[in-house]
C-alpha cells in the first residue's frame, strides 16, 4: 500500500467513526447501528490480513501494543505456518472479542489520538489483546483432541487399522502402511484413526473442533508429501478391506470403493 492509499484510508475510517459516532454505536436491543457496521467491515478488511500474516511468521507471538508474550510450542508455531484454515479460525477469534469493546471505546470516547497511530492501527491493537485467550485456548484444544478422538478407546494400546481386515497376508506390504500410519503427525493422526473405525472425515474434524476443510486439507497434504511415496507402489491387495481409510489410501492408485 503506498502512502497516498494509507491516507485515504484512514480519511476513510475518520469519516467512517464520525457518523458512527454521530449514530451510536449500539442500538437499544445492543447491536451494532448500521453505522458502526459499516465501520466494522473497513476496520475488518485492515486487521485481518495483518493477523493473518503475524500468525504465519511467527511474530504473533510478541506481537501487541503492550508486553503480552505467549507460549507456543514449535509444533503449535509449524502449524500456524502451513494451516490457512488455523490462522483464519485464530484471526477471525480475535477479530470478534475485540469489535465490541472496541467500538463502545471508540464511539463513547475521544481517547483515541490520531497523531499517535491510525485508527485501522489502533485495532489491530485491540485484537492483539485478545491473543493470549485466543491461542490458549486454541493450543490447550490441540493437546486435547490429540488423546481424545471417537474411534480410540483410551484404554486401549491398539490402533483401530491394527484391527482391520488384511486383503492379503504379505507381512512386508503390512508393515509398510501400519508403520506409515502409525508414525503419521499429531493433527494427523486422530483423523487416520477416525476413518479406519469407520468414521468420517467431518466426525473426526467435529471431534478435533476444526473445519471438515481443514481436516480434508491435511489428509491431501499428507497423502501427497509422504504416503503417495511409501505406498504407491504397493499392489491393491496390500491394502486393508472397507472402511473410509482404505479409499483414503486407494485415491493414490486413481481408485475409489
Amino acid at each position: 500500500m503506498t502512502k497516498k492509499d494509507a491516507t485515504e484510508r484512514d480519511e476513510h475510517l475518520s469519516r467512517l467513526l464520525a457518523a458512527a459516532r454521530e449514530a451510536g454505536g449500539f442500538d437499544s436491543s445492543m447491536r451494532f447501528t448500521p453505522a458502526a457496521s459499516a465501520l466494522i467491515e473497513e476496520l475488518y478488511a485492515c486487521a485481518l490480513p495483518v493477523l493473518l500474516s503475524m500468525l504465519k511468521d511467527g511474530r504473533i507471538v510478541s506481537a501487541g501494543p503492550i508486553t503480552m508474550p505467549i507460549e507456543l510450542n514449535e509444533e503449535d508455531l509449524g502449524l500456524l505456518r502451513v494451516s490457512a484454515d488455523d490462522r483464519l479460525d485464530l484471526a477471525l477469534d480475535m477479530i470478534v472479542q475485540a469489535l465490541k469493546p472496541f467500538i463502545e471505546h471508540v464511539t463513547t470516547t475521544t481517547r483515541w489520538d490520531s497523531a499517535t497511530s491510525s485508527l485501522s492501527t489502533y485495532f489491530i491493537n485491540r485484537c492483539l489483546m485478545c491473543k493470549k485467550t485466543v491461542l490458549k485456548k486454541w493450543s490447550e484444544d490441540r493437546s486435547h483432541r490429540q488423546h481424545r478422538v471417537p474411534s480410540q478407546d483410551p484404554d486401549s494400546t491398539v490402533e483401530p487399522w491394527e484391527k482391520l481386515t488384511w486383503n492379503n497376508d504379505e507381512e512386508f506390504d503390512r508393515h509398510i502402511i501400519l508403520d506409515l500410519l502409525g508414525s503419521a503427525p499429531p493433527d494427523i493422526r486422530p483423523i487416520l484413526r477416525a476413518l479406519a473405525a469407520g468414521f468420517a472425515t467431518e466426525d473426526a474434524a467435529r471431534e478435533m473442533r476444526i473445519s471438515a476443510t481443514a481436516a480434508r486439507t491435511r489428509l491431501y497434504r499428507y497423502r501427497q508429501h509422504v504416503v503417495t511415496a511409501k505406498v504407491a507402489d504397493l499392489p491393491l491387495t496390500a491394502l486393508p478391506q472397507g472402511y473410509a481409510l482404505t479409499r483414503y489410501l486407494q485415491q493414490l492408485h486413481g481408485t475409489t470403493n
